[in-house]
């Protein structure tokens, strides 16, 4: 579950760095170009999963997603 969850993670990434370099101009990396930015060398691979998972579940709730 995990690695999978890390293989769908890293395709996004990229997709995302592509996106981000393409249409708006952002440096790559740079915080300010993100809503949320976890670093996994704190929190481990399985707590920045955690993170993303209830911060997604906050976007959500917030924007009436259910």
């Amino acid at each position: 579950m995990i690695q999978r969850l890390l293989t769908l993670f890293r395709k996004q990434i990229r997709r995302e760095q592509a996106i981000i370099i393409i249409t708006q101009a952002k440096k790559w990396g740079d915080a300010k170009s993100y809503d949320l930015c976890v670093d996994s060398g704190l929190v481990g691979i399985e707590g920045a999963i955690e993170v993303i998972l209830k911060f997604i579940e906050l976007k959500e709730k917030n924007q009436g997603i259910n």
